[in-house]
């Protein structure tokens, strides 16, 4: 139960925070339920709101309490969507590059390994290993059932190169994660960070946008916090790429336009938003218009 005189520091940096939005817990149960048949009772039992709260000094906005994630049978059904778990997407293809440069890869929250499966691939010299804690038993020895906090233990300044896509927005304790992640790191060594970008179109989603919510996502995230990380870790940035919107995501923006055309007060648009033809047509041309749903950095560590 959050408590209304409690003062909540940023899992980021510490320091001051302000309320963004209380939101109840039981239209986040029922969503969940109706929209991926997930029933999320058990972990907002505890709870009757929650909140979202905005770091003063970095912009991340995170969710409260921080004991929301979602656990392994959450995320198991999730994965029976085909749509959850692409083996290879914009942000894979994206860090090609940086990969050719590095001898040994880490990706902490690997999946089943396609990306790192894929390098191995395309390069065969080059030493990989995957973190991966939600999806239970996996046969690929390369990949470990490690939080990268425990691997870090023994792997300090191991990696070359360690990646995470889709991965931070799901985390509560950011500056953990981030620090572990960093320690493992060469000096001189490149992260990649690739989360959902929440000034892209995702900012038209329906208020109802569930899974940039508890249990699934943790935290949100955008440029200008992406970018403070350089003040607040041993980071510079190498170079920043927003995603387009991809075809596997077109379906998705094309119904947050339909969405926003059926509630205007215009007979002539919400005409339009059953027209499939010209809603095809106009989310064509809207869509170059457009950020996708990821934004991707690429940091070197600088110390």
């Amino acid at each position: 139960m959050i408590q209304e005189k409690e003062i909540v520091k940023s899992p980021l940096t510490n320091g001051a925070t302000v309320k963004v939005v209380e939101i109840e817990v039981s239209k986040l149960i029922s969503g969940y339920q109706n929209e991926y048949n997930i029933d999320v009772k058990e972990i907002f039992a505890k709870n009757k709101n929650i909140c979202l709260y905005r770091c003063l000094d970095s912009n991340y906005r995170f969710y409260y309490p921080y004991t929301l994630s979602g656990d392994f049978r959450f995320y198991e059904q999730l994965a029976i969507y085909d749509w959850y778990y692409i083996p290879w997407k914009w942000e894979h293809e994206k860090s090609i590059p940086f990969v050719k440069n590095a001898q040994y890869i880490l990706e902490i929250g690997c999946g089943s390994g396609s990306f790192l499966k894929e390098i191995n691939k395309r390069y065969p010299d080059k030493v990989v290993k995957g973190l991966e804690i939600t999806i239970g038993e996996n046969q690929e020895e390369f990949i470990l059932n490690e939080t990268i906090e425990e691997h870090s233990k023994l792997n300090a300044g191991k990696y070359d190169l360690v990646c995470f896509y889709q991965v931070l927005e799901h985390i509560a304790d950011t500056k953990s994660f981030l620090e572990a992640s960093l320690k493992v790191l060469k000096p001189g060594g490149e992260m990649i960070i690739c989360v959902p970008n929440n000034e892209s179109f995702l900012l038209n989603a329906k208020s109802n946008n569930f899974l940039n919510m508890p249990p699934h996502h943790m935290g949100l995230w955008d440029n200008h916090s992406l970018q403070f990380l350089c003040n607040h870790f041993s980071l510079e940035i190498v170079k920043r790429f927003y995603e387009p919107i991809q075809n596997y995501h077109f379906d998705w923006f094309k119904n947050i336009i339909i969405e926003k055309l059926r509630n205007t007060n215009s007979s002539i648009l919400f005409r339009l938003s059953s027209n499939k033809i010209l809603i095809n047509m106009f989310a064509n041309i809207l869509r170059k218009f457009y950020r996708g749903h990821s934004i991707m950095f690429v940091y070197r560590k600088s110390s």
